[in-house]
């Protein structure tokens, strides 16, 4: 295999997509040895078999191989021929650092090896095609849908390395909260979705998480409100409807007691470079 020189770049010269995306790029290019400094990387094989390395390992990745490196790992992508495609697509590090913390607050990031491996269904495959090309297309919201792209990709390798004898029940309640599907749905309405006592499964997640099911719903409302604050338009009021708290009142005095400033102070403070935030 011929590998060419040591190539830095910045996803963004490929392909802006959003402030925290690029990529996003269907490529059969042919042999690359490269990093990135700031973004991690994610690339899905679309079609046909692909060589990878990394060090002095090389693998065969078949289609439907889901890959994950973090920014600085050094490694190729190599194929014989140019009928095989491969997704890739960058995600800066300090919105993939948050993305993690919001979506999966129980992760530790330090878990993560410098790359990862996974093969995926292929209708989760279809998927994240099917999202790329929506994002390239410019229909709907791109932010939203990589969000989308991200936590399929994510929610992969996460659940992947949690204790493999955690009731699987759990972790899809967790994955579900995580994604907001059903953060305005009751304990009630979610316990019905399993067959098994609601007391019993109440008493697994809370064994699991460390929290209640109303007390991890709580906390994933406001890890939502803080994202919409940051990337999007939406009003305060109306955020506070979307999430369906009980006032905007009971809202402010809510998230103020949490983050020690109001939503529109938070908002404000990712507007304004200088005064800059993470929560």
């Amino acid at each position: 295999m011929q590998k060419s020189s040591l190539l830095t770049y910045c996803f963004q010269e490929l392909e802006r997509i959003t402030d925290n995306y690029s990529g996003f790029t269907f490529t059969s290019i042919s042999s690359l040895l490269h990093h990135h400094k700031d973004f991690y990387e994610l690339i899905l094989v679309t079609k046909g078999e692909w060589q990878h390395t990394i060090g002095n390992t090389t693998t065969i990745l078949p289609t439907g191989s889901l890959l994950l490196f973090k920014p600085g790992c050094t490694h190729v992508i190599f194929s014989e021929t140019t009928n095989n495609t491969h997704l890739v697509f960058g995600v800066k590090k300090e919105y993939f650092d948050e993305f993690i913390m919001r979506s999966f607050p129980s992760f530790n990031l330090e878990q993560l090896p410098d790359c990862l491996t996974k093969p995926i269904s292929i209708e989760k495959r279809k998927y994240i095609e099917y999202l790329a090309k929506m994002i390239r297309e410019s229909s709907g919201s791109p932010q939203i849908m990589a969000d989308e792209v991200l936590f399929s990709c994510i929610s992969d390798f996460i659940y992947s390395t949690q204790n493999p004898s955690q009731n699987t029940y759990i972790l899809d309640i967790i994955q579900k909260l995580n994604s907001y599907i059903y953060l305005n749905d009751s304990v009630t309405d979610i316990c019905s979705h399993y067959p098994i006592a609601r007391s019993t499964l109440l008493h697994q997640f809370k064994d699991a998480t460390g929290m209640t099911v109303v007390q991890y719903k709580a906390q994933q409302k406001l890890n939502y409100a803080c994202h919409l604050l940051k990337h999007s338009t939406i009003s305060v009021s109306g955020l506070a409807s979307q999430l369906q708290y009980d006032s905007l009142s009971y809202f402010v005095r809510l998230f103020k007691r949490t983050y020690g400033m109001t939503p529109t102070e938070y908002r404000k403070s990712f507007s304004n470079p200088s005064g800059n935030k993470t929560f």
